[in-house]
């Protein structure tokens, strides 16, 4: 009887196995969001709201007169601010969703129609949209560096707004949004087009447009706090670490590469503008050492996902003399009142990187351009882009 029991028992348990393993294949056969990935990207938006303040803060702020020192953050605060609710409500649906080769649409309006997982990657639309985010409100508030000490509080909140708007979000959509710029191949892996070139362009054209600061050769004026700055630049530094990274959309060997491709090419920067200062003017300065640290990281933006750890040193040093070139040019030869250099190290690398990377791939290797893609197409889709994006910015 027991026998005959266990039989009846074991003949169920067989019968219901298969009906209860589908409802589990099912749950398998889901796609669901890559925990490991989705906690990186978190993190390197962090990092890069940390590239905007304290970083960008520090950076500015201890390069201003002390009177002028508490404007500099409170216009990185106000332009954080600000720039986020416009990402909210529409910035992110015209730079991201579906729409023409110059603008996306209105299908994410108000962050509505977000996907669980973003398509192609193994991440929640909403850590992209964060990630994002923090891209858009660092692009503007690298541009306080061009007018600093002379712009009042609701010039900068309408410019921010409608730079963010006008510029800002067509560009992103153009190379990141599936535009036109990615339709002939142009790449920016990490920025140094969007946020970068467009920036450093924007400012320089500020600085142009504002009349120059006034009082700066006084000899009363207090003097410039370098370790300040120093200690925005090594934030700023950290900061980028996670703009690169986190470029890559997942924590994996992506990931790593761009980060150690950063980490060199703003070693190479802060050595190569040392050392020019070394020879021009008899020292090496906090101030020169964090610039060329900077347009070292602002070179490999474009390039952090596409070239090797040799190139990154290579392309982090040329951009270095050309960014300390062009600060003497604009500031001594032109007399342009770029308060902190923006256009000299944001921009010039941003440009550069954007530009050259391509030439580094055959001789000094790296993961590459797409498949099928020439050296010469690449260099071209790339050219063509800098030229967009620098000109529709000015």
């Amino acid at each position: 009887m027991l026998r005959k029991t266990l039989v009846a028992i074991v003949g169920v348990v067989s019968i219901g196995a298969p009906a209860l393993a589908q409802p589990a294949q099912q749950v398998v056969g889901i796609t669901l969001a890559d925990s490991g990935d989705t906690a990186w990207l978190l993190s390197a938006a962090v990092l890069v709201l940390l590239m905007i303040f304290p970083g960008l803060v520090l950076l500015y702020g201890g390069q201003v007169r002390a009177k002028n020192a508490l404007s500099v953050a409170v216009h990185a605060f106000v332009i954080v601010a600000a720039v986020s609710l416009l990402w909210v409500i529409c910035g992110y649906s015209l730079a991201f969703s579906e729409g023409t080769a110059w603008l996306g649409g209105l299908d994410n309006v108000g962050l509505a129609n977000l996907a669980e997982i973003r398509s192609e990657t193994t991440v929640p639309d909403s850590s992209f949209v964060l990630f994002q985010m923090m891209l858009a409100c660092l692009a503007p508030a690298l541009i306080i560096g061009a007018y600093a000490e002379r712009a009042r509080f609701g010039w900068l909140l309408c410019f921010s707004v409608l730079w963010s708007l006008c510029v800002y979000v067509p560009v992103a959509h153009s190379l990141w949004g599936g535009g036109w710029l990615a339709s002939i191949g142009a790449h920016d892996y990490a920025g140094g087009l969007v946020i970068m070139t467009a920036a450093g362009v924007s400012a320089l054209v500020v600085a142009v447009l504002l009349n120059a600061r006034t009082g700066i050769a006084d000899v009363a004026t207090p003097p410039l706090n370098a370790a300040f700055a120093l200690v925005g630049a090594g934030l700023l530094w950290i900061g980028w670490l996670g703009l690169s990274g986190g470029a890559a959309l997942g924590a994996g060997d992506d990931a790593s590469t761009a980060m150690i491709n950063a980490h060199v090419a703003a070693s190479a920067g802060a050595l190569t503008w040392a050392a020019i200062e070394r020879i021009r003017i008899g020292k090496a300065t906090g101030i020169g050492a964090a610039s060329g640290a900077v347009v070292g990281l602002a070179s490999i933006s474009a390039a952090a996902g596409y070239i090797g750890p040799l190139g990154a040193i290579v392309l982090g040093a040329l951009a270095a003399l050309v960014g300390y070139t062009v600060s003497v040019l604009v500031k001594k030869r032109f007399a342009i009142d770029d308060a902190l250099n923006v256009f000299a190290t944001f921009g010039i690398g941003g440009i550069m990187g954007a530009v050259l990377f391509p030439l580094f791939v055959p001789v000094l290797g790296g993961p590459g351009f797409d498949e099928g893609a020439t050296l010469g197409g690449q260099l071209s889709a790339q050219a063509t882009a800098v030229g967009a994006v620098a000109l529709w910015s000015a």
